[in-house]
């Protein structure tokens, strides 16, 4: 993210901020009989369906396996920062981690394009 954000102005990150503040994500509301036992702390934060309980937490529901499992190993090695997340992930396993990936990208909501909203002074017109 950091070489595509380098180049957005103040007034573009404003723009995106309150794009994603916009309209929350529904959440699938799984059974938790389904969600895989490893996931007992990860679901506290990010649902069983993936979807963050609140705008804090990422949505994972719809990632890619293999973004979800770089960025576990990442937590685990310290290339990324957060505490919480390090404790969380600091024993698990490889094939733990692949399951938590596999499980959350294959839940909903997917990740899709929305329609570009136009207003009367949107250049598309």
């Amino acid at each position: 993210m950091h070489s595509q954000a380098q180049e957005l102005s103040e007034q573009d990150m404003t723009d995106i901020a309150a794009f994603f503040a916009g309209t929350p994500l529904p959440s699938g509301h799984r059974d938790a009989a389904q969600v895989p036992q490893v996931a007992g702390l990860c679901v506290s934060c990010h649902g069983a369906d993936g979807v963050g309980i609140t705008p804090l937490y990422p949505t994972l529901a719809g990632q890619h396996a293999d973004y979800i499992a770089r960025s576990l190993d990442e937590y685990q090695k310290g290339a990324r920062k957060n505490l919480i997340m390090a404790s969380f992930v600091a024993k698990l396993t490889s094939a733990q981690i692949e399951a938590l990936a596999e499980y959350f990208s294959k839940q909903e909501p997917a990740l899709q394009t929305l329609p570009r909203a136009y207003s009367r002074f949107s250049a598309g017109q």
